[in-house]
């Protein structure tokens, strides 16, 4: 009984395969969809098709990631009541780099309390300007997040 119903399934399945079949045609004609035939002398040149959007290029620090970090590490006081207190982790905050490089709108995206938003917002805003982010070529105001770190003292 399960192999005569197993046998009409694979009847049933090869003969709806063939019969949904489409017919190919042979002519010099590319199908994009099955709407619009387009032929190869209508098809646009490859210089002129549309190509995705550039990512926009995000801004960077003049002398480069490293030497962010320094400046961060370097800057950066470990406010007295955080130390008290035993608080560790990051500050993010964000600001604008504008057009021509400069910084501005700072804004504290995460906090930690006992002194360190203060501290990391005074470290954002003695950075020098930056390379400006670009879209499609130019040079746009971007947003950007630095992470300011409150690691562990050592005693």
């Amino acid at each position: 009984m399960i192999f005569r119903l197993l046998a009409v399934s694979i009847v049933a399945l090869t003969t709806q395969a063939t019969t949904c079949k489409k017919s190919v045609p042979k002519s010099d004609t590319v199908v994009a969809d099955s709407l619009t035939p387009v032929t190869m002398d209508t098809a646009l040149p490859q210089d002129n098709r549309k190509h995705p959007p550039a990512l926009p290029i995000e801004p960077t620090y003049r002398e480069g990631r490293l030497a962010l970090e320094q400046f961060i590490a370097k800057n950066t006081i470990y406010p007295e009541a955080a130390q008290k207190a035993g608080i560790t982790g990051q500050v993010i905050v964000g600001f604008i780099v504008k057009k021509d490089g400069s910084l501005s709108d700072f804004k504290l995206w995460k906090g930690l309390g006992y002194g360190c938003d203060e501290e990391a917002m005074r470290v954002a805003r003695l950075m020098p300007n930056w390379n400006p982010g670009k879209k499609d070529g130019v040079d746009v105001d971007m947003e950007y997040q630095i992470y300011v770190p409150f690691p562990p003292v050592k005693k």
